[in-house]
């Protein structure tokens, strides 16, 4: 009988040690085999925020536009000079009552400026335009405005000017700057015939240090500058450590700055 019972249990004994030798192994597998699981990379983000940092007499100011990019553009005459009668080819912009004596431009031409406005967190607002004449033949016509046919243009990296006769004779090309009561970078506006002499820039910078064509319809900048500001008095003010950002869209409401 413990013969037989022998017999049998050891077929049986066999097949356990095959099962236990199988999970083993299995077992094994399991903790030496490992997955690796690529890490989440979350893309860039291709926003920009536009932005404003300047200091004035040991005082900083920061701020934010409330509608970003270029929001506001205008067209004037380009290096206007008073005349007394019209002459051809010649467009009166600036003039007095009923007379024909005023400030003429070339009607070939357009003193075109795109700016923008800042916010501070005390409510007092920085003003910003980018002024350039150009000829008629190199904008384009949306309803009654002119615009560059590539607005990107005036915004290249490197050094721009002071427009320091902005919204007057228009002789300068360049950049011009107004915050509240400290004044602006030039002479004050429809101060026709005053010399902008007396608001020199010759110590100031405004540089374009950044561009980025973020995506086909969306350009961004960033500029640093250091520069005077001139009140209603001719008192300096002197801006430094100044920092801006804005992106420039190429849909503007009143045409497009780019395609």
């Amino acid at each position: 009988m413990k013969s037989f019972l022998s017999k049998q249990r050891h077929p049986m004994m066999l097949c356990l040690a095959f099962v236990a030798g199988i999970t083993l192994f299995i077992s094994s597998c399991k903790k030496s085999t490992s997955i690796d699981v690529p890490e989440t990379v979350e893309p860039e983000p291709k926003a920009k925020f536009d932005s404003v940092y300047f200091e004035i007499e040991g005082k900083s100011y920061a701020g934010k536009p409330d509608i970003g990019g270029i929001n506001s553009v205008g067209n004037m005459g380009y290096r206007m000079r008073y005349l007394e009668a019209p002459e051809e080819g010649m467009k009166i912009y600036q003039g007095y009552g009923d007379s024909k004596n005023g400030w003429y431009a070339s009607t070939d031409s357009i003193y075109f400026t795109a700016g923008n406005s800042y916010e501070t967190s005390r409510y007092e607002s920085l003003h910003i335009d980018f002024c350039q004449g150009m000829p008629k033949s190199n904008m384009t016509e949306y309803g009654s405005f002119y615009f560059p046919t590539d607005t990107r243009k005036m915004f290249k990296k490197g050094k721009l000017g002071f427009a320091t006769d902005f919204q007057n004779e228009n002789f300068k090309n360049g950049v011009s700057i107004s915050f509240e009561n400290f004044g602006r970078t030039g002479k004050p506006e429809w101060s026709h015939g005053e010399s902008p002499e007396g608001y020199t820039q010759d110590d100031s910078t405004f540089e374009i240090i950044n561009t980025e064509q973020i995506d086909e319809n969306s350009y961004f900048v960033e500029a640093k500058f250091e520069l005077n500001l001139y009140d209603k008095e001719r008192v300096k003010h002197r801006v430094t450590n100044g920092y801006l950002r804005f992106t420039l869209q190429s849909r503007g409401v009143f045409g497009y700055f780019f395609h």
